[in-house]
């Protein structure tokens, strides 16, 4: 299995050169985040921060549960 993350440009993740689908602007900016951040762990305050910048920090962070 090959998995393509193009970060520049349009985002998009290709897997075996199939385009995925995401079923909402967050999720794939969740993914591109984390992408971008793949050399090393991340806060899930951090994250949440970067996907939800307008929501208060637990109600973000409460969000990559649901």
């Amino acid at each position: 299995m090959s998995v393509n993350v193009r970060l520049f440009g349009a985002f998009e993740v290709t897997r075996d050169g199939d385009a995925a689908e995401f079923s909402t602007r967050p999720t794939a900016s969740l993914c591109a985040f984390l992408a971008a951040h793949s050399d090393r762990p991340v806060n899930r305050y951090v994250a949440a921060e970067a996907v939800w910048p307008e929501v208060e920090p637990d109600k973000a962070a409460h969000r990559l549960r649901t």
